[in-house]
């Protein structure tokens, strides 16, 4: 048996790989993690082509070789499927990597015939709220947690594919709340705060132009798993409720109903509204929205790309 396990969702494909090494029978198997920082085809070689010296079968995983290989001369590992195909059948083999492999390119096309695959890769683009959705809907289940649309929805807004992340909250919701049930406030109550510092933080930067902190958080938040969409969708989210509160605040509204009529339940997210209300300038709020609009309708109609924007979106609000 040879398995592959790619994709950029690492989380994903750990959790696939936990899976396999739990289904083993451990007095039956010899696990061997290699390193292959430096390994060569001969080495590999004798890798694979050991018997235990237990009399067991062996499981052998070999961690980014693909990606190592890819990045070498091909000279250097042309017998590459040829030992993999006369490997001994008591030893099992699972190659782990982080990004996608082109199994298209060269002799990693065979890989194809005699590996089971699996491809996890993040969500992006259109499409990805419903697979987020979807995904923490199965993931809940290991947690005995039973969260409403409206939290469901909440943590894709906050959280977006950063599965990691994700899972890490789940484990907080379930101690959280023991009898599972889960609705939209106790997860702003356990998971807002985090991902709102971080907008708040962007906004703050943009508005006084700090274009290097502001550059940073972006970065920080892409790192994080959230989508070029989401975070757009995010900052054009906020734009308004700033520019809402504007508007209200120059009717003379208190600030009970103020914070009652733009939803916010959060009593630190509500006073971070209110003084990015005073301090932002509203042809440039309602400018900047046009703006983020303009790019959503690019994308979307695929005259530009995320990757054009992404650099570029500090910049130009």
């Amino acid at each position: 048996m040879i398995n592959l396990l790619h994709g950029n969702d690492e989380f994903s494909s750990n959790q696939f790989l936990k899976g396999i090494v739990e289904q083993k029978n451990i007095s039956e198997f010899d696990l061997n993690v290699v390193d292959t920082n430096d390994l060569t085809e001969n080495k590999f070689k004798e890798n694979i082509c050991t018997i235990s010296l237990f009399g067991t079968n062996r499981l052998i995983i070999f961690n980014y070789l693909l990606s190592k290989i890819n990045s070498t001369k091909e000279k250097n590992w042309e017998n590459f499927i040829d030992i993999l195909l006369n490997k001994p059948s008591t030893n099992e083999v699972i190659f782990f990597e982080k990004e996608e492999i082109n199994l298209k390119k060269n002799y990693f096309a065979k890989l194809n015939d005699i590996c089971q695959i699996t491809l996890s890769n993040i969500p992006s683009g259109r499409g990805s709220w419903d697979l987020n959705r979807k995904w923490i809907i199965e993931r809940q289940k290991k947690y005995n947690l039973n969260i409403s649309n409206e939290g469901i929805n909440k943590l894709v807004e906050l959280l977006g594919s950063n599965y990691r992340y994700i899972d890490n909250e789940l484990q907080k919701l379930s101690n959280y709340n023991p009898d599972g049930n889960i609705v939209i406030d106790d997860i702003e109550i356990m998971v807002s705060g985090i991902k709102e510092d971080s907008i708040f933080e962007l906004i703050d930067s943009i508005m006084v132009k700090d274009n290097l902190k502001a550059s940073k958080i972006l970065d920080n938040l892409i790192e994080q798993g959230n989508s070029f969409f989401n975070i757009i969708n995010m900052i054009a989210r906020q734009f308004r409720l700033i520019l809402i509160t504007k508007d209200l605040l120059k009717m003379k509204i208190d600030y009970s109903d103020i914070k009652r009529q733009i939803q916010i339940s959060s009593d630190y997210a509500f006073n971070k509204i209110i003084a990015q209300s005073k301090e932002t300038d509203e042809v440039r709020l309602k400018n900047s929205l046009r703006l983020l609009l303009d790019i959503d309708v690019d994308i979307k109609s695929g005259y530009k790309s995320e990757k054009e924007y992404i650099k570029k979106l500090i910049f130009l609000l």
